[in-house]
């Protein structure tokens, strides 16, 4: 198994199957989720602060790496908090936007959320349903 031959040349097709089980790996969601936070699965427990605020800023610019990609204003379209945050965790599917919900906790990522509704979103971005 591995090894066709194609008129006495031997290809090595080892390769192909260890390929499709990485990609597999990769792209497992887990378990019973759906790959989208519906509303009301992620609730904003965290009330805007100034710490949340500042914290969102420095993992904006720095751990996450968001400004490199964003610049200084990333939202294009108005979003909600819930939008943003689920963006923000579950990636982008078919783009470059990987998810970031290894790397940061979901009190991170609504500090993000935070920062940006407190910097850009003030006027601009979609108000959550109350």
């Amino acid at each position: 198994m591995g090894l066709i031959r194609d008129g006495g040349m031997r290809r090595n097709y080892y390769g192909v199957p260890l390929a499709f089980v990485l990609i597999m790996a990769f792209s497992i969601v887990e378990p019973g989720h759906t790959g989208t936070i519906q509303k009301g699965d992620q609730p904003d427990a965290l009330p805007p602060s100034v710490e949340r605020i500042q914290q969102g800023k420095a993992l904006y610019e720095g751990l996450a790496r968001c400004i490199h990609c964003h610049g200084q204003t990333a939202v294009r379209r108005p979003l909600t908090k819930q939008e943003l945050f689920s963006i923000i965790k579950l990636g982008v599917p078919g783009t470059s936007h990987m998810p970031f919900q290894h790397l940061l906790s979901d009190e991170e990522i609504w500090s993000i959320v935070q920062y940006q509704f407190h910097d850009t979103c003030m006027n601009g971005c979609a108000k959550d349903p109350p």
